[in-house]
């Protein structure tokens, strides 16, 4: 991920900032940024363009991959950049996009209010989601925080509520600044409703289901970029394989899940399951960050994941 910083250098100019610090700032006159602002953009690569003299340098030269840092000709880069700026560009949304549900979700110390008082927080929801499903106790487990779930008349979004957490659930995802919208909508109605403060966790999860044609073992490496030698064999001669994997973040950690599963259909299909969870320094005053955060992560890899040829068949191509 890159990040746009004012630039110290003059008015108009900002940063151009590696996230994984693989490289050092690159300044570009491209924007006029005010004190403080921070624009996230993603780029896959970055074009090697001539650059212009350092203040002082002679003659133009070419930068080469081991240089950290360079004064860009800014000429090449001010239409992509700015363009990506402009308020009303909106990040892709494919067409064929495997997703098949979203969940944001907070945890908070028990707060006996919900369980006394869930019938007030569902007047407030109820034109919207008229629907109650009580939970199914299984032998052990606590009645107060197994999550009653409000749900939509089309089925299609959910509000859970339990003593210690509250969530948002949808399988209809316009984009994540309309997912964005309508889930701070309803947290923030929960949390004035019961004067949830402090919470302890953060959870934003992302389920992907990717069919695939029979009779190709498991060819996961059309899809994904995961790479596994098993004894000598390649993936695609599973015919069954779970992954769960961990990976610690700066804010947080992302547990990803892929495997071999049946679609609703009966078909085979691959899982992709992201899960990104905070558990430090959380606020609810911080609400947006929080989530804002957890899906420049998930998104990141997501995008980092994609073959070029599934990436294809998202925006609405065949698979060969």
């Amino acid at each position: 991920m890159l990040w746009l910083f004012p630039s110290p250098e003059g008015e108009g100019n900002c940063v151009l900032w590696n996230h994984n610090r693989l490289d050092g700032p690159i300044t570009v006159a491209v924007a006029r940024l005010g004190a403080g602002e921070a624009i996230p953009l993603y780029f896959s690569t970055l074009q090697k363009l001539e650059s212009t003299p350092r203040p002082g340098a002679g003659r133009r030269r070419r930068l080469r991959s081991s240089s950290p840092c360079a004064w860009w000709r800014t000429n090449q880069l001010v239409g992509s950049v700015c363009g990506m700026m402009q308020p009303d560009m909106t990040p892709e949304i494919y067409p064929n996009s495997p997703l098949q549900g979203v969940v944001f979700e907070i945890r908070f110390p028990g707060e006996p209010a919900v369980e006394c008082h869930r019938d007030q927080f569902f007047e407030d929801v109820r034109k919207e989601f008229p629907q109650v499903l009580v939970p199914k106790l299984q032998e052990g487990a606590a009645a107060a925080l197994s999550p009653y779930h409000f749900q939509s008349a089309d089925g299609t979004k959910a509000l859970l509520t339990a003593l210690n957490l509250f969530a948002f659930r949808t399988s209809q995802y316009p984009g994540y600044a309309a997912f964005k919208d309508e889930a701070l909508r309803w947290c923030r109605l929960f949390a004035t409703r019961f004067s949830i403060d402090k919470l302890s966790r953060t959870g934003l999860r992302y389920t992907n289901v990717i069919p695939y044609p029979p009779g190709q073992g498991f060819p996961l490496h059309r899809f994904l970029q995961i790479q596994m030698s098993l004894g000598g064999g390649t993936m695609d001669r599973l015919e069954n394989l779970y992954i769960t994997s961990r990976m610690p973040a700066a804010n947080g950690a992302l547990t990803l899940n892929v495997g071999s599963i049946k679609g609703e259909q009966g078909e085979d299909a691959i899982l992709l399951d992201f899960d990104f969870a905070r558990t430090e320094g959380l606020r609810f005053a911080e609400i947006e960050r929080h989530l804002d955060e957890s899906h420049d992560e998930t998104k990141q890899l997501f995008e980092s994941l994609l073959t070029h040829e599934y990436r294809s068949y998202m925006r609405g191509e065949e698979l060969p």
